[in-house]
């Protein structure tokens, strides 16, 4: 039988009819067909003829031909049919290949964009610009909330990176709108507004968000400084122009002070604001009623006089000039006292809030700080350039200072160094105080006027050990942290930082601890050559005793039915978790320093300063050595899938080795000896503690992702919390830091900090401006 598929029918009932095998019969609504055989078949049983029998015959033959020659049609057309469509669904697969490749490809490229904006961040922190750092490891932190496929290791490398930014970051906004150096800035006395001065001869009326509020245009020549009166209405001005322009707050020019013969310098309000001073590059002082009457020219300078200030009460005058000199008048222009003891020019003198000290700035690179009698009180020194301003926050604790190094320098009244803030990219011409002292205002030749906040976020900081802090462990609820060290306490702290208890009954340091799998009991190994079992809530269980010598390490098993410990009596040994020996593990041939079980509980690994690493089954026997290093073995540990071992050695590397003992990979970085090492709890990611001072993260491959430089002596161990959220280090200088890894936590402390800036900024990409929303209100 021929089958014949629909839409091929009527190709073959149009050979049929023009065959003459078969009749058309028209009907109303569709046309029907009748065979002809059906037509002959009563005329042939009556003619029985010979002859129509065989033109019948040979119209059945024509039938059978042209059915044949059909079916030939119609195979070529179906091979036809079959072959396009192979070809459309090769096309199709290829098309779905090709637009997997194309998608795998873009999200490749978006983890490059990422990682290359990380790597920008940890550039421009090593550059000191931590605030451009932290916008740009925000966008690295926006793209990749954005982004698929990105593995563990670059998150926490953009998460730490952007954590350094965070925690390092002292500018909170920048004023941006100037079109050249910036000479002067000052805070309102309300603390509601900032005044720059600058050599686009213009000053400009900014509100404390950042916000550019008015511009005021009238000086010929650059304004080199500028001051508020105390009620905040007033700005008077001082410019090369050798004029003093008073100015309302709404830019409407008040009056304009002529008299000077010389570019002026410095312009300044007593307390009661009823006088003005000026200073001037014709080498005078000059005291004005707010109407502009001249009142008195003060003339004992002999070269130019660079800034004259008032005493808080109003009746002290202060001057500095190019010629290495303060001078002290009364209100009335009497002159009292010259102070000697730069060496160079002196750019500026600001009295102490109680008018009791005076602290100067001068082109010798040195800050000088002086009763009002003229006895020198101190000389800092840590400027390596002029330095052109300084004032006293107006709570008289602290001082600040601009150089030509480009720096800030925060001081305590007495002349301690507190702070360097970095981030100008040229001469910092001037400081200002906030009237509630918390920010400083910098103006910079750079166009730019900074605002620091001194209430900057650092790393913080487990407080309330006194020595060494030798171990630090999370539990695995993730809920408590335990430390030991020097003082012969184990110390349990919340996750914020709070300390909750502290456990005592050791007689000697306390060199490490580890929690229970249940996190219901702590194992703590002490110098005084015993472990001791405590419950969470502080009471001591069992005290197992066996070893002879210091305990350096203690480890539960992973069922938490087993402890093994490492001593300096070159022994590893096994207890049951109720405080009963099992076995001595005697191959080593020096001090065991670590010991630690496979997750599996299968294996346990030990590290000695023989410089090997063993490998023994869970009940004691020996199944491998690896000649791990070139020196000491400090640690060793186990991947949290089992598959690697990691070890850290005094030869200042970290190896890692394959369960089977073979070497995977060797991790160097560090300067010095390599204390202690972590996994991330995926195992991407492996922190490590070094005597250079630093954490370092790498990623499992063994690639270095940051380094975290706030430790300031040996870091002795080193823990990821259970979430990898959270890594906390211990130092030899008895600090634990806790370094903040939760991308979404740090982002919101980002966003809250550039609040003002990705709002007011005029130079900011309008991208950029919406990188915080949903982020914080």
């Amino acid at each position: 039988d021929l089958a014949v598929e629909a839409p091929n029918f009527d190709l073959v009932l149009e050979i049929l009819v023009g065959s003459r095998l078969v009749f058309r019969v028209p009907q109303f609504h569709t046309d029907c067909y009748q065979l002809v055989h059906d037509y002959l078949v009563h005329f042939i049983r009556q003619q029985q003829g010979a002859e129509l029998l065989a033109k019948l015959e040979r119209a059945k033959e024509e039938q059978r031909r042209t059915q044949a020659k059909l079916n030939r049609v119609l195979k070529r057309q179906l091979r036809r049919t079959v072959a396009i469509v192979a070809i459309m669904a090769v096309l199709a697969v290829s098309a779905v290949g090709f637009a997997l490749r194309a998608e795998f490809q873009r999200q490749l490229a978006e983890i490059g964009q990422i990682i290359a904006l990380s790597e920008s961040t940890k550039v421009l922190l090593a550059l000191n610009q931590e605030f451009d750092a932290l916008v740009k490891g925000l966008r690295a932190s926006r793209k990749l909330q954005q982004a698929v496929g990105a593995k563990s290791d670059t998150q926490i490398r953009v998460a730490a990176a952007l954590q350094q930014a965070v925690y390092s970051v002292q500018e909170r906004n920048r004023l941006e709108g100037n079109s050249d150096e910036v000479y002067s800035v000052s805070f309102s006395p309300d603390g509601q507004f900032i005044a720059s001065a600058s050599a686009d001869n213009t000053v400009k009326l900014w509100s404390r968000d950042g916000t550019l509020l008015k511009t005021l245009e009238g000086h010929r020549k650059p304004v080199w400084d500028l001051s508020f009166s105390r009620d905040s209405q007033l700005i008077a001005s001082a410019s090369a122009d050798k004029t003093i322009k008073l100015w309302r707050r709404d830019g409407t020019v008040l009056n304009t002070l002529t008299g000077h013969k010389d570019e002026v310098y410095n312009v300044n309000f007593s307390r009661d604001g009823q006088l003005i001073a000026s200073a001037s590059a014709d080498k005078t002082i000059k005291l004005w009623r707010r109407d502009g009457t001249l009142l008195n020219t003060l003339t004992e300078h002999s070269e130019e006089v660079d800034s004259v200030s008032f005493s808080p009460d109003g009746q002290l005058i202060a001057s500095t000039s190019a010629d290495k000199t303060i001078k002290l008048w009364r209100r009335d222009g009497t002159f009292l006292n010259t102070l000697r003891g730069h060496k160079d020019r002196v750019y500026q003198a600001s009295f102490s809030p109680d008018g009791q000290k005076l602290v100067s700035a001068s082109r010798d690179k040195t800050v000088k700080l002086w009763r009002t009698d003229g006895t020198l009180l101190k000389t800092l020194e840590e400027h390596t350039d002029r330095v052109y301003s300084v004032n006293f926050s107006p709570d008289g604790q602290f001082i600040a200072s601009a150089s030509a190094d480009s720096t800030v320098k925060l001081w305590r009244n007495d002349g301690t160094l507190l702070k360097n803030l970095q981030g100008h990219k040229g001469i910092v011409l001037a400081v200002s105080f906030s009237r509630d002292s918390q920010t400083i205002a910098s103006a910079s030749d750079d166009a730019s006027i900074k605002l620091w906040d001194l209430n900057s976020p650092t790393v913080p900081e487990l407080q309330g050990n006194k020595g060494i802090v030798w171990g630090v462990s999370f539990s695995s609820d993730n809920q408590l942290i335990a430390s030991a060290g020097e003082d012969k306490f184990v110390k349990l702290w919340r996750r914020d930082g709070t300390l909750l208890r502290t456990l005592q009954g050791h007689k000697d340091t306390v060199l490490d601890l580890d929690f229970s799998p249940d996190s219901q009991m702590i194992a703590s190994a002490s110098q005084d050559h015993t472990i001791k079992l405590w419950h969470r809530d502080g009471h001591s269980l069992k005290t197992l005793i066996g070893h002879m010598e210091r305990v350096y390490s203690v480890s539960f098993s992973p069922d938490g039915q087993f402890i093994a410990s490492a001593s300096r009596d070159h022994t590893v040994k096994l207890w049951t978790s109720d405080g009963r020996k099992i076995k001595t593990l005697e191959e080593h041939r020096g001090p065991v320093n670590w010991v630690s079980y496979s997750p599996d509980g299968q294996i346990i690994a030990s590290a000695s300063d023989d410089k090997t690493v063993k490998l023994w089954s869970h009940d004691g026997n020996l199944l491998k050595t690896l000649p791990a290093h070139i020196d000491q073995v400090f640690y060793v540990t186990f991947s949290p899938d089992g598959k690697l071992i990691a070890s850290a050695s005094r030869d200042n590397t970290i190896k890692l080795w394959r369960r089977d003992g073979t070497l995977f990979k060797t991790l160097k970085g560090h300067q010095n000896a390599v204390t202690s090492i972590s996994f991330s709890s995926d195992g991407q990611v492996i922190a490590s503690a070094s005597w250079d001072h630093t954490v370092k993260l790498w990623s499992r491959n063994g690639e270095e992702l940051i380094t975290l430089r706030e430790h300031k002596d040996l870091v002795t161990n080193v823990s990821f919390s259970k979430d990898s959220k959270l890594l906390v280090s211990a130092s030899r200088d008895g600090t634990l830091l806790l370094w903040n890894l939760d991308l979404d936590e740090l982002l919101v402390r980002t966003c809250r900090w550039l609040h003002d800036y990705l709002r007011t900024n005029p130079n900011l990409p309008e991208e950029d401006r919406t990188l915080c929303n949903g982020i914080v209100n």
